[in-house]
């Protein structure tokens, strides 16, 4: 049997009401971002300690009555609700993610890849092309423009956590826990 362990974060979207469920457990968290310009709402990891994640794990047989006692449960992950309102976006993301990257970041992100005028930018060159701008068309933009956002900050978490003297979220909490990382 394989052995090993995985925070997890979870959300179910309820389309007519707009009614987001997120389920966290451990430190992979996520981000409510307010009609693209303020941070509505960032989750707190979920931890017994300092780089010690709450995790649901795998477990052989013989271990059942020691996993029972001590491992993490499915009941322990902190459960929320909120009303999305129309352009909210929520942004999930790993410890990799959100060790190396700040709620600010992640605004900054949003905001320069899916500004208004940035669209708009989009949809002029569009209008250049042969093809005639629908509906599906303008669906096609934001969609890889989300895309190209969700990538654009992968890719700056890449770039924090190789950078030497970066003062990551990580570290931050590392040097709170007495102990020395330049990034997460």
């Amino acid at each position: 049997m394989e052995k090993g362990g995985s925070t997890v974060t979870l959300g179910t979207l309820e389309p007519q009401s707009g009614r987001l469920t997120m389920a966290q457990l451990g430190d992979s968290t996520y981000s409510i971002v307010r009609q693209r310009q303020t941070t509505f709402h960032m989750s707190e990891e979920q931890v017994h300690g300092f780089n010690f994640p709450f995790q649901l794990s795998a477990y052989s047989p013989s271990q059942k009555a020691w996993a029972e006692q001590t491992l993490d449960r499915p009941e322990k992950a902190i459960v929320q609700d909120f009303d999305l309102q129309p352009d909210d976006l929520v942004v999930v993301g790993t410890d990799g993610v959100f060790d190396n990257i700040y709620p600010q970041d992640v605004l900054d992100t949003v905001r320069d890849h899916l500004s208004e005028a940035r669209l708009g930018q989009l949809v002029k060159a569009l209008s250049k092309s042969e093809q005639p701008v629908t509906q599906d068309t303008m669906h096609q933009v934001e969609l890889i423009s989300l895309a190209h956002t969700a990538q654009s900050l992968v890719d700056l978490a890449v770039r924090h956590s190789l950078r030497q003297n970066y003062l990551s979220p990580f570290a931050k909490r590392a040097q709170a826990a007495s102990m020395r990382y330049n990034s997460g």
